[in-house]
């Protein structure tokens, strides 16, 4: 099996989430995992094959903002091993967008085998998102919903997930957590910015 936008991790127990965006640095790549489905976990596994792919990268949690986590301290960072089968020759690299400038354009969030259609409903909101028994509370994410009926933007197991605008290929953030029929992500320029400071060019696909 391969690792690129849109396949399935999971962690010891088994429970998945998908590849997001992949960043090269320093020829090693990185990718970001959803911390309640890594709650307490160092590594990261290939879903189907149980191959150990990754280990983890935890931040100490950021300022809070009116008592409120920022969204993008809802994922932690993993650095794939030099041996996972990372495929990603023929897809592009983007760059990213801040969701507020592709406010009236459709999204995709990336898939295995394509993408599936979305649309952006509002931005810098707040997300309470339970981790074991308790809720935690964040702030900054972006909502997207369904953008034709019967076709759900995501399904279990698909937190981590790249959201790209569907005309223009930049990546606008990642998938964290459905509410009702709301899907809320982080924003990818805040995503990079708090997990690799100081790096103003990345190269990104997703």
């Amino acid at each position: 099996m391969a690792i690129f936008p849109g396949a399935s991790l999971a962690n010891s127990e088994g429970k998945l989430s998908k590849v997001g965006p992949l960043v090269l640095i320093e020829g090693s790549w990185y990718g970001f995992v959803p911390n309640h489905t890594f709650e307490g976990e160092a590594n990261v596994l290939e879903a189907g094959t149980g191959l150990l792919v990754g280990n983890i990268i935890r931040q100490p949690p950021g300022k809070l903002r009116h008592g409120y986590m920022e969204i993008e301290d809802a994922f932690s960072v993993v650095k794939f091993l030099s041996y996972a089968p990372i495929e990603v020759s023929k897809r592009p690299r983007l760059e990213t967008v801040d969701p507020i400038k592709v406010f009236n354009r459709r999204l995709f969030k990336t898939e295995a085998m394509g993408h599936t259609a979305a649309m952006l409903v509002s931005i810098d909101g707040p997300f309470l998102l339970k981790s074991g028994h308790e809720i935690q509370h964040y702030m900054g994410a972006f909502e997207i919903s369904d953008h034709d009926e019967g076709a759900p933007v995501a399904q279990v197991g698909d937190g981590g997930s790249s959201i790209v605008a569907a005309d223009g290929g930049q990546l606008v953030g990642v998938l964290l957590g459905k509410a009702g029929k709301t899907f809320y992500c982080a924003p990818a320029v805040e995503l990079l910015a708090r997990h690799f400071p100081g790096f103003e060019t990345l190269e990104i696909v997703a």
